[in-house]
């Protein structure tokens, strides 16, 4: 019947009949194509969406006409593509800020890291990475301490071993001891500076020794001397 209404149309221009069917089937096949057009930039939008490309996939919804806007499945996508921007923008904002932190970390620049890694953690609250990086940040620190301290206890004992103040040396040794028990470094600064204590009186009282008997031959009581 669609076929002949051209030829009928052509016949009898004035058919009302004709005319109108003519008019709500050249209706329907426009409804029809621009559903197919607004189904093709749905499709395509939601290919976006997969690919990570959010703002393109946003402005091809944003280009369906009004009346396909309102499609629960159309708001709906545009629902995931705002979600999923939002999720990553969130997610390279922490890759940024976490890349930041491990270029502290890695110039000693402990404190700054974990300054840092607080505002993270609480800009970012339930991420593991962050508190992760905080935990290996507060150990970093107390290590980076540890050897600092025990650097300026060798300088301090090597002074206090070359003017022969053992009892000093070992005095701080034993304190640093409280602080860093079976710490190996200050046991076996302990050790030498106790050996070098011991030598040193050793010596000490050979050269008495020596010293007095000098004394005696020199004062001719060769019998003391010896």
């Amino acid at each position: 019947a669609l076929d002949i209404l051209p030829d009928v149309l052509d016949r009898d221009p004035g058919n009302p009949e004709a005319q109108r069917l003519w008019e709500d089937v050249r209706g329907a096949l426009m409804r029809q194509e621009r559903e197919r057009d607004q189904q093709e930039k749905f499709k395509h939008s939601k290919d976006l969406l997969q690919a990570g490309q959010f703002d393109e996939a946003a402005a091809l919804v944003e280009q369906l006409d009004p009346e396909f806007r309102d499609w629960e499945d159309v708001k709906n996508l545009a629902i995931q593509i705002r979600s999923k921007k939002e999720q990553h923008e969130r997610h390279e904002e922490l890759k940024r800020e976490l890349a930041a932190v491990r270029e502290f970390l890695a110039a000693a620049q402990f404190e700054s890291a974990i300054k840092r890694l607080e505002t993270v953690m609480n800009r970012f609250p339930g991420e593991v990475e962050p508190t992760r990086l905080f935990i290996q940040s507060h150990k970093e620190l107390a290590a980076y301490r540890k050897g600092q301290a025990l650097d300026k206890l060798d300088q301090d004992l090597h002074r206090l071993s070359d003017a022969h103040d053992f009892e000093r040396a070992l005095e701080l040794i034993r304190d640093a001891l409280r602080t860093y028990p079976a710490e190996a470094r200050l046991i076996d600064a302990q050790a030498r500076i106790e050996a070098e204590g011991t030598e040193f009186r050793r010596r000490a009282a050979i050269h008495r020794v020596v010293e007095n008997a000098r004394n005696h031959i020199a004062g001719n009581s060769l019998e003391a001397g010896i």
